[in-house]
């Protein structure tokens, strides 16, 4: 992707909502090495020291802004040239529903990103997202998409597969799993299908699309080379590791009664939501606009697990 950006001396300024997340820290490193001054904005910036050395003395700023209050969205961005909005949850809390993160936020940060007259909005949404949805999550990011455009017409929207690489909360799961148990559930027979996205194509896409002036009002649909079923993502990790596992088909249904057990967790190992999302198959559309129509060649899981598990 590196070959699409000039090098030049400008000055470039962006503001990354959830820069403390898996994404937004491999977002800030990529961007620091590359000249941007970045404003990291998150809930809890206390929490998040560790993104100050990725950059120069004041290259990288950390702040507090709550996305459901628009006033702290405005002045957030306010001398900025990007945006990119990389908030979003897994589960619903007491205190983080779906519709106040994936919705009311994602308008509050197009609303002030055109008042601000910000030069580009980047809206990182998921795969596998559509109305009407009986997954919660699924349906609230779709519609937040939604408002995002109505708002800020020639935002960008980047629908992702799953995301791959060095602690991410993907392949790492998988992997912690394989590792301790013996035998590995199938949810729903493990058919359900996957296009897994490396963490540096999708944080390099990212970077070119801050500084591009085309694709204006356009939404890509991000899928790695291969598509695999949750079984042969097991088998994958499995192979890698070089041991061997029993797996054990486990019914949706039966799934669901266990998310609702867990469902008093403060951090749920599944809920209810998250296997009705499984019930839904996470890869591109045959019409979609994505890493191929921009020439890229993504890392295949295959050959970033073959490096990661020689290491």
């Amino acid at each position: 992707m590196n070959k699409f950006l000039k090098k030049n001396n400008e000055k470039k300024s962006i503001a990354i909502f959830g820069a403390s997340g898996f994404i937004g820290r491999n977002l800030v490193d990529l961007l620091s090495k590359n000249g941007w001054t970045i404003m990291a904005l998150m809930r809890n910036p206390h929490y998040a020291n560790y993104l100050l050395p990725m950059g120069d003395v004041g290259q990288v700023y950390l702040k507090s802004c709550n996305i459901l209050d628009y006033n702290s969205v405005l002045e957030a961005i306010k001398n900025v040239d990007c945006v990119v909005n990389l908030v979003g949850i897994l589960f619903q809390t007491k205190n983080q529903r779906f519709h106040e993160i994936h919705i009311k936020g994602a308008e509050n940060i197009a609303k002030a990103c055109l008042e601000n007259d910000i030069k580009r909005l980047l809206h990182v949404s998921a795969l596998g997202i559509r109305k009407g949805s009986l997954a919660n999550y699924s349906s609230s990011k779709f519609e937040g998409e939604l408002r995002v455009k109505s708002v800020y017409k020639k935002s960008i929207i980047l629908r992702s597969s799953v995301v791959f690489g060095p602690h991410d909360n993907f392949i790492n799961k998988f992997s912690q799993m394989v590792s301790i148990s013996p035998v590995l559930p199938l949810i729903g027979g493990g058919l359900t299908r996957f296009q897994p996205v490396y963490i540096k194509d999708l944080t390099n896409l990212i970077e070119y699309l801050s500084m591009s002036r085309l694709y204006k009002g356009k939404t890509f649909e991000l899928g790695g080379l291969d598509i695999f079923t949750l079984k042969e993502l097991f088998d994958l990790i499995v192979q890698s590791k070089g041991i061997k596992r029993r797996y054990i088909p486990v019914p949706f249904a039966i799934t669901k009664l266990i998310g609702m057990a867990c469902s008093f967790l403060p951090n749920p190992p599944i809920t209810v939501d998250q296997v009705r999302l499984l019930q839904e198959d996470n890869i591109t559309s045959n019409s979609a606009f994505g890493f191929k129509q921009l020439g890229i060649v993504p890392v295949t899981l295959e050959a970033y697990l073959n490096k990661f598990f020689e290491n």
